[in-house]
């Protein structure tokens, strides 16, 4: 029994890495993109419109890693699972004589291809933050400016504008 349930619980969780391998990437090329158009001058991220950018990016990002979670949270159990039937401890190397030499193959290459994918996304995060920090301080600068200008306007304008009225002087 053990040896029909273990490459089918393993074959679940190659599945799900997989998935998980494919989000990483599109999640990194969707981060170097976004990268890029911060890399872009002011003009040209004016012309873009920096808050429809930037919403896009937290929604796709957002998205992705609700996915990445969900599928870590199936691999858990999955991992437990396998922990039940073949041992004391989640180690791959346990699995090897469960599994073909393809399927543990599979199995590693993925395993080893996530950790790489996920320190890409943290090396682009370090890289994405600080820029968008100084956009942010550019964007508070620009509303500070402005609300200064409103200010000064206010003070020349005269504060209590006179209500026209008729006058009847035939009377």
């Amino acid at each position: 029994m053990v040896e029909k349930l273990v490459p089918k619980l393993v074959q679940n969780l190659i599945e799900l890495y997989k998935q998980d391998v494919e989000d990483y990437g599109r999640l990194l090329e969707k981060m170097k993109s976004f990268h890029g158009f911060l890399e872009l001058g002011v003009e040209k991220k004016q012309n873009e419109n920096l808050e429809k950018v930037l919403q896009e990016f937290c929604d796709f990002r957002n998205n992705c890693f609700q996915s990445l979670q969900q599928r870590a949270q199936q691999a858990a159990k999955i991992k437990s699972h396998l922990t039940s039937e073949t041992g004391p401890a989640f180690k791959i190397i346990g699995l090897k004589p469960y599994l073909t030499e393809e399927s543990f193959l599979e199995l590693v290459e993925l395993s080893e291809d996530l950790p790489q994918k996920m320190k890409q996304v943290l090396e682009l995060d370090k890289l994405i933050i600080p820029k968008l920090q100084r956009e942010l301080e550019t964007v508070k600068e620009e509303l500070n400016r402005l609300q200064n200008a409103r200010k000064t306007k206010n003070i020349y304008r005269p504060k209590d504008l006179k209500e026209a009225r008729f006058i009847d002087r035939i009377r």
